[in-house]
């Protein structure tokens, strides 16, 4: 049994679709899918759907046992040739249909004709000889004319009858002719039916064939986007839900912006910024189950501070500093990268696209990691805080 989502038959319509087949996108594999699958695997070289299913396999999946048996069946099914044990005796009987002599009679060759003329031959032979006898017993045994003309005319009587019987055999003979061809076209249909019945279940072992790698398929199918959503999609829904409550973040940004002590603001937001990411990461490691991605997200952290670390000695020893860059990549969380730049770069800019990419919280808390260690001033941070708070 193939447990086959309607979304994934669905990408298989929209594919056979995109190649001129006109199947409805109800997401049912029914008679119309599977007809139009199999014909597109014959117009393709027999692996063209498969192909095409694989180029739109996300390009980062890692093929497995699952999917490789799946396209070697659709391979195997698509290369299976259907003949029957029956084809040559079909071609053999219709070839002896056509090639049949036309109907023609010739009475010395039938047999039939042959036992007549002996009967009648021998019976002619009786009556002559009975009726000469009958006539020299008049004449007082003496042969006459007459005797011998009226025995030639019992012969030929005999005779007669003999050849009006030809037409009888005629018929007979063409009736068996008839019969004869009847009974090779009903041999001829007799095979081409069963010839017919075992392509036919060859043909519906093929289409089962078909069927059930195209589902297998479907199913590897579902599983990559399963795991890609699992590590993109999903991976972020999980980060914001752990965020803390945005509101509350919002007001402590007003606040902090109007306060004048700045050393006041300053401790506020490294208390708030630090009590906000320890209830993210205790949060979020009490919730994760996935050994893998902890695994990738502890490797992102330490890249992070080591990032970091680069940026403060670099800060320290010269009049430029490092700001971490953060960039996504799919399936992984946030890295940092460093890249050193002058005072007078646009850290408005850097921070409105981080803005953008990342989210408001996450533009906060980039803020406030630069002024932790030390990269920029606190009137600059000030006026990034004003700067999202306005982009909000």
């Amino acid at each position: 049994m193939y447990n086959v989502k309607q979304e994934d038959v669905e990408k298989v319509q929209k594919i056979l679709n995109d190649n001129g087949y006109n199947v409805t996108v109800d997401g049912m594999f029914g008679a119309e899918t599977s007809q139009a699958l199999q014909n597109y695997f014959s117009s393709q070289g027999d692996t063209g759907v498969a192909e095409n299913l694989k180029q739109n396999t996300p390009n980062y999946a890692q093929h497995n046992d699952a999917y490789n048996q799946a396209m070697a069946s659709l391979q195997n099914a698509a290369q299976t040739k259907l003949t029957s044990q029956y084809t040559p005796a079909v071609q053999q009987a219709y070839e002896a249909i056509v090639n049949r002599p036309k109907f023609s009679y010739d009475m010395n060759t039938d047999e039939l004709y042959k036992i007549y003329r002996d009967q009648y031959t021998r019976n002619g032979q009786r009556a002559m000889e009975d009726t000469m006898a009958q006539a020299s017993g008049l004449t007082g045994g003496y042969g006459s004319t007459y005797a011998e003309t009226a025995a030639a005319q019992q012969y030929q009587n005999y005779m007669d009858a003999l050849n009006e019987r030809v037409p009888e055999l005629y018929q007979a003979a063409y009736n068996r002719y008839m019969a004869e061809g009847n009974d090779m076209w009903q041999n001829y249909n007799a095979l081409s039916n069963m010839e017919a019945t075992d392509l036919d279940r060859q043909n519906n072992e093929r289409a089962f064939q078909y069927n059930a790698a195209a589902q297998d398929l479907a199913n590897y199918w579902t599983e990559t986007q399963y795991n890609a959503d699992r590590a993109d999609s999903k991976w972020n829904q999980d980060f914001q839900a752990q965020q803390a409550d945005r509101d509350f973040g919002r007001w402590a940004v007003d606040f902090s912006a109007n306060r004048a002590d700045t050393q006041w603001n300053q401790s506020f937001q490294q208390s708030q910024a630090d009590r906000a990411y320890s209830e993210w990461l205790a949060e979020f490691n009490a919730s994760r189950q996935d050994a893998a991605w902890q695994k990738g997200f502890q490797q992102s952290q330490a890249a992070n501070d080591y990032a970091l670390s680069l940026a403060s000695l670099a800060a320290k020893n010269s009049n430029s500093y490092s700001t971490p860059s953060y960039t996504t990549s799919y399936n992984e969380t946030p890295s940092v990268s460093s890249t050193v730049r002058t005072r007078t770069n646009d850290l408005s800019t850097e921070v409105n696209n981080i803005q953008k990419k990342q989210g408001t919280d996450f533009a906060y808390k980039y803020v406030a990691a630069l002024k932790n260690n030390g990269l920029i001033s606190d009137s600059e941070m000030q006026s990034l805080y004003l700067q999202i708070k306005g982009n909000a």
